[in-house]
Order: structure tokens, then C-alpha cells, then sequence
């Protein structure tokens, strides 16, 4: 077994005394061989180490009913994600079916309002607009003629 294997190294790095000497390499990753109270355990691994303190107990049976209960977790869930998508389906529906409402609601109201604009306008011109038009044509006549004495 060479030195390389046992977990020892040479310094490359650090003060003139340092380098050359060897020094031990602590293995990573491995926490299971440290004291409880060393071993520093992340929150997603606590709920993972339980199980597996759980399921090292279980019978089969109780491990294949565990499985079952899973399973039947996992297609609930899957069946209420399912549903949820159709419902926000359905809605998107609703929502477009509303809007094409309410323009087709939109362009009734803006023909209306144009043929009343169009019947409003006639009504200026057939009736006393035409005498409203002789007015401004004599108010420009007066003000050409007051330019040329002004």
C-alpha cells in the first residue's frame, strides 16, 4: 500500500518548512464512522436517515403495504394535478369565450354609433346647416374685406 492510498500527502503549498512535508488527507463525504454529536447532517438528509431507520424494522409485508400506500398517494396526486390542469383549461376557455363577447358587444355599439353619426351629420347638412354654412362663408367675406382697409 503506497502512501497515496493511506491518505497521505505532500505539500505543495505553504511556508519553506511546510512544503515537502506530508500531511494526512481527512476522507470526505463519509460522516457515518463520526461521533453523533461531529457528524454534521443537512435537513434533507433527517427526514431520509428516519425512513431508513423505519424501513430497516419493516416486515415485507408492511414494507409491500407501504408501497401500495404510495402508490395510491402518488395517482391522487396525479389525478388532482390532472384536474386542476382541466380546470385551468376550462377557465382559459371561459376567459375567451367572454372576450369574444364583449368585442362582438363592442363593434355592435361602435356601427350603431357610427350610423347615428352618419344620420346626425345629414341632419346638419339638409337642415340648418346649410344656413349655418352661408354664416361662416359671409364671416370670411367680412374679414377678407376688413384685411384689405385694416
Amino acid at each position: 500500500m503506497s502512501k497515496k492510498d493511506s491518505g497521505w500527502r505532500k505539500r505543495t503549498q505553504g511556508t519553506v518548512n511546510q512544503i515537502g512535508q506530508a500531511f494526512h488527507l481527512e476522507p470526505h463525504g463519509d460522516r457515518s464512522n463520526l461521533p453523533k454529536s461531529l457528524q454534521q447532517v443537512s435537513f434533507s438528509e433527517i427526514p431520509e436517515a428516519l425512513e431508513k431507520r423505519r424501513r430497516k424494522n419493516m416486515t415485507p409485508e408492511e414494507i409491500a403495504e407501504e408501497e401500495m400506500i404510495d402508490q395510491a398517494v402518488q395517482e391522487a396526486i396525479a389525478e388532482r394535478e390532472q384536474a386542476e390542469y382541466q380546470k385551468n383549461l376550462l377557465q382559459k376557455l371561459g376567459d375567451a369565450l367572454d372576450k369574444r363577447d364583449k368585442k362582438n358587444r363592442l363593434k355592435k355599439v361602435l356601427e350603431e354609433a357610427k350610423t347615428e353619426q352618419e344620420e346626425y351629420e345629414t341632419e346638419i347638412d339638409e337642415g340648418y346647416g346649410e344656413g349655418w354654412k352661408k354664416q361662416v362663408e359671409k364671416g370670411k367675406r367680412l374679414q377678407d374685406e376688413n384685411e384689405v382697409f385694416g
